[in-house]
């Protein structure tokens, strides 16, 4: 059995100093939600076994936020997450190794709802902003991952209760 979090990065600006959509800032409510989201995990998942996150600004800015709320301040950046399919993402997380029981990833729509979709036994219908979801696994290995392996366990919006 393994655990996927997956969380779509918080609101950000519509643009960038250099006009590069990977330099995109988060807004001061995407900075509120990235907290809630840290909140979130340090309720469901204080240790994270590996924790990804895609290099674009606001994603870093995200995985940064959540990690001062969990007891797993080492963020792994992955440049590839930014614009993977869902077949690279697919690959990715394929890739960690076995020892790991819970993964974190931060990215970007509309790849992680379709990651989701795939996975899971329920359409979600897009994660917002700061979205996250949680996936049980019914695998062994991370190289297994496949259509419909995972079981939805929640699905948490910007600002709802921890319960």
């Amino acid at each position: 059995m393994k655990t996927l979090f997956i969380i779509r990065h918080a609101e950000t600006e519509w643009g960038s100093k250099t006009n590069l959509d990977f330099d995109r800032e988060l807004t001061s409510k995407g900075k509120e939600d990235a907290n809630w989201a840290g909140k979130v995990m340090s309720h469901y998942c204080p240790k994270p076994d590996l924790f990804i996150s895609s290099s674009a600004i606001r994603a870093k800015s995200t995985a940064n936020a959540i990690s001062k709320f969990i007891r797993n301040e080492i963020v792994d950046f992955d440049k590839e997450i930014y614009d993977a399919d869902l077949g690279k993402i697919v690959d990715i997380v394929g890739k960690t190794e076995s020892k790991v029981k819970s993964l974190v990833l931060v990215g970007h729509n509309p790849t992680l709802t379709q990651l989701v979709d795939r996975l899971s036994n329920i359409s979600v219908n897009g994660i917002p902003p700061a979205g996250i979801v949680m996936l049980e696994l019914e695998i062994d290995s991370w190289d297994e991952i496949a259509y419909k392996t995972g079981k939805l366990i929640f699905f948490k919006k910007p600002q709802e209760e921890l319960t």
